[in-house]
């Protein structure tokens, strides 16, 4: 599980170091979805982990309300058993949809919302 009070104040770092932490989290983000998600292993294929970079992000295919109703199990990068809430949209536009939260989303969410605050 990702300690998020490690990054607590980075907001109040000099932009570049702002930009060194996005880019490692998102390149360990990147590898982390490519190995265990199936939709966005399909998704992805033809693309190396290591040539996606923050300033390619805006050329990466966009994930929509329509792959949440159609692909949602396999949007998962982690066994259905680590799902700790599954939350649904009102549907007001349609079919709700399904959102699954693990501990560390919850944890994520709290940091959120504590920092929203500071």
């Amino acid at each position: 599980m990702m300690d998020f009070c490690n990054y607590k104040g980075l907001e109040f770092s000099a932009p570049g170091n702002i930009r060194e932490v996005q880019e490692l989290l998102f390149k360990k983000h990147i590898h982390y979805i490519m190995k265990r998600s199936v939709y966005y292993r399909r998704t992805l294929r033809g693309l190396e982990a290591e040539e996606i970079t923050l300033d390619a992000l805006s050329s990466l295919p966009f994930t929509d309300k329509s792959a949440f109703e159609s692909c949602n199990e396999e949007l998962l990068a982690v066994p259905m058993s680590e799902v700790r809430d599954i939350v649904l949209s009102s549907g007001t536009t349609g079919k709700p949809t399904r959102i699954m939260y693990t501990e560390n989303d919850l944890t994520r969410l709290a940091y959120n919302e504590e920092i929203s605050f500071a």
